[in-house]
């Protein structure tokens, strides 16, 4: 139970240092133009894609209490929802939270990637790839703060597929399939654009239910 234990905190601590690290590079970007007025409305960093400020609208409406006739207002999809959830909770403005959720989000893939590398019994290495997977340019770029879109997780729940499948594999255990049939779900409510990637796991699922 000791060793148990001893493992556990081991790879908890090995997710806080990966989280920190993609956090922390991210915020170079705040440290660096947190003087550049040209970036910020009211004395807030501006978020900086179109799409945003469209998932931002249907927070906004969430928030007031529903949207206008007919101004499309995106109330019913998964980035407004969560983040007029997180909004309500947090102490923080509508500006803060909508401006750093990308940092946030996207940043918890470092836990899936090690979480599959300690399930092929190679935690350094997960670490070690938690670590460049999190800061690689392409990921940065469509991750970073202000970058406030579906992105910033539409990597994260197909790493976490991967993991639970592995799992799976690994343990022959049909249970863990659960965590693979949740996750799709759950991708799927955050990007039902996700479809076809949605269906190759679970081809892959129903073939490993198969055999």
């Amino acid at each position: 139970m000791k060793v148990i234990n001893q493992k556990i905190a081991f790879i908890s601590l090995l997710m806080f240092v990966a989280f920190i690290f993609s956090m922390g590079v991210r915020l170079i970007w705040v440290y660096q133009f947190n003087g550049y007025e040209a970036f910020k409305y009211a004395g807030q960093f501006m978020i900086n894609t179109n799409d945003g400020y469209y998932w931002a609208e249907g927070a906004r409406d969430i928030l007031i209490g529903g949207a206008q006739k007919n101004d499309f207002s995106p109330i019913a999809e998964a980035p407004s929802l969560l983040t007029a959830f997180f909004i309500k909770i947090l102490p923080f403005s509508f500006e803060t939270i909508i401006f750093y959720m990308p940092a946030v989000f996207s940043s918890l893939i470092v836990i899936p990637i090690i979480l599959i590398g300690h399930n092929l019994k190679m935690s350094e290495v997960g670490f070690l790839a938690a670590l460049l997977a999190s800061i690689t340019v392409s990921y940065y770029n469509r991750t970073m703060v202000g970058y406030y879109d579906t992105d910033m997780l539409n990597i994260v729940f197909p790493v976490f597929l991967v993991w639970s499948l592995i799992l799976a594999l690994r343990t022959r255990e049909k249970k863990y399939l659960i965590i693979t049939a949740l996750e799709i779900i759950a991708y799927r409510w955050w990007y039902p654009q996700s479809y076809s990637l949605e269906a190759s796991f679970l081809g892959l699922l129903l073939l490993y239910t198969l055999i």
